[in-house]
């Protein structure tokens, strides 16, 4: 996804605002970078550290019938997923 895309905008948006929320409960985001990159697959995502892998929907959901039906949700799965970075151990 280009950076400048209004998909790559709102997604950086989400991002920072899903941090911004958990801060005051987990503490400082535990990584200066985070990497977030598109499965071509659709209803999922994985968060191993400092990455979060998130299906194609959440890149373009108004493309096509599948993209609309997975991408309800997103917005909980992309928290979801970088909820688990407080976690990371490894």
């Amino acid at each position: 996804m280009p950076e400048g895309t209004i998909w790559h905008e709102t997604i950086e948006q989400s991002r920072l605002q899903m941090i911004k929320f958990y801060e005051p409960w987990l503490g400082p985001f535990p990584f200066k970078e985070f990497n977030i990159i598109e499965i071509h697959e659709l209803g999922f995502g994985q968060a191993p550290p400092a990455t979060m892998f998130i299906t194609k929907e959440a890149f373009n959901p108004i493309s096509g019938a599948d993209n609309q039906l997975f991408s309800r949700g997103i917005n909980h799965r992309f928290a979801h997923e970088i909820a688990h970075q407080y976690w990371v151990t490894w």
